[in-house]
């Protein structure tokens, strides 16, 4: 073993390399058997293997660290360049906007009450005639103004410098059903423009006095979609919802009167310090368990973070006070619906809400049944008028046929 190993790794390398690698007549140039140079030669490549891979390896860290640095050089540079090319866009978009005015705070006056005007369930287009209860546009016209004037004496009374509007829905009837369209005293297309007109006037009346805030959510019977939806997009498929947007648009350059954007199926709204959740009441709150479902929809609220204190709706047409919650009655009052499917016979009434600032909110039942005597809100009675052709439609019974044997 010793003898193989007699000869120099580098003399064999180096006679390999003057025979052109021919391992033969390099032995023969060194005077050594063939087995002697492979084992030289072994020796070499093993030395040279070993050095390769250390050579690759110090190269494949020095390509990860040029890798690195070559890859956070090009993420910087791209950053830099979008960081230019958003701040160009900033510059160019400034020198063209036309900014707005902020938007005016709900109760400037923090130590003063803040009165809520709730309108609930006008279902205007509806016509009822019973004995004890009759209602069309002229009498919503009268007893829309007797509400709003008893809620503005009321928030002289307390001291308010400002008033919220806040309609919880339904407020053109439903004209789905075919009950309904017998009852509707106009298509809705016409009522949608008498219901803007109704209360128009009846925020003039109030911005006259007060600041005005407007809000409104979606009931269930002025939907225009045939099924109940919740999502925000296809819930402010509504005429609820129409009517507040064709509102806004006309008080658009009123300093007086602000519209609040927001959810169309509800809204919390901070008065005085206090959170008011505003929802129309359908698939929320259940007659015979109101003050339970109330409690349920402060909780659910609590859980995603936000505290509500007070809870406003309508949609049953019968006025309910708790310690937490109110329910508005109807404009309407009685009708077929509210007899005969609910089980109630009630009166039209509406609610006054004041928020007192440290102390608590006071709610108000304003009875709106007898308003003959009131001097009612204009309306153009040519959109009013019935449309007789649609009523014997609607009215037609399935023909029978009788046939003899």
């Amino acid at each position: 073993m010793a003898s193989e190993l007699a000869v120099d790794p580098a003399d064999a390398a180096k006679a390999l390399e003057e025979c052109d690698g021919n391992k033969s007549a390099a032995a023969r140039w060194l005077g050594v058997s063939r087995n002697q140079l492979r084992y030289a030669l072994g020796s070499v490549e093993s030395d040279l293997v070993a050095g390769s891979t250390r050579l690759a390896r110090q190269n494949q860290r020095l390509q990860d660290i040029n890798r690195v640095e070559r890859k956070t050089f090009r993420e910087y540079g791209r950053c830099y360049t979008a960081i230019e090319d958003l701040e160009a866009e900033h510059i160019r978009l400034l020198s063209d906007y036309e900014f707005n005015d902020p938007p005016r705070a709900p109760h400037p006056e923090t130590d003063a009450p803040v009165g809520v005007i709730q309108i609930a369930d006008t279902h205007f287009n509806e016509r009822v005639d019973l004995e004890h209860n009759q209602y069309g546009w002229e009498t919503a016209a009268k007893r829309l103004r007797k509400h709003i004037l008893r809620c503005m004496e009321m928030a002289r009374h307390h001291g308010c410098k400002h008033v919220v509007i806040a309609n919880t829905g339904d407020t053109i009837n439903s004209d789905r059903r075919l009950d309904e369209i017998v009852a509707n005293a106009t298509n809705r297309s016409k009522a949608c423009v008498l219901a803007v007109d109704l209360l128009q006037q009846a925020i003039r009346e109030v911005a006259a006095e007060f600041d005005v805030t407007v809000v409104t959510v979606s009931g269930n019977e002025s939907r225009l979609q045939q099924e109940v939806h919740w999502h925000p997009e296809v819930a402010s498929d509504n005429f609820d919802w129409l009517v507040h947007n064709q509102l806004e648009l006309l008080f658009r350059d009123d300093e007086r009167v602000t519209f609040v954007a927001s959810d169309p199926s509800e809204t919390v709204l901070n008065v005085a310090g206090f959170n008011l959740l505003m929802i129309h009441g359908h698939g929320r709150v259940r007659p015979a368990n109101t003050g339970k479902d109330v409690q349920q929809i402060i909780g659910n609220y609590l859980m995603r973070g936000t505290r509500v204190d007070y809870v406003i709706f309508g949609h049953v047409h019968e006025a309910h006070v708790g310690d937490r919650h109110a329910r508005s009655g109807s404009l309407v009052g009685t009708n077929d619906y509210s007899e005969k499917r609910l089980n109630l016979t009630g009166r039209a009434s509406q609610l006054f809400h004041v928020a007192t600032p440290g102390e608590w909110i006071d709610t108000y039942r304003i009875d709106v049944q007898n308003a003959e005597a009131v001097e009612g809100y204009r309306i153009d009675t040519s959109f009013a008028t019935y449309n007789t052709k649609a009523k014997k439609k609607a009215m037609q019974q399935p023909t029978v046929h009788k046939i003899v044997i």
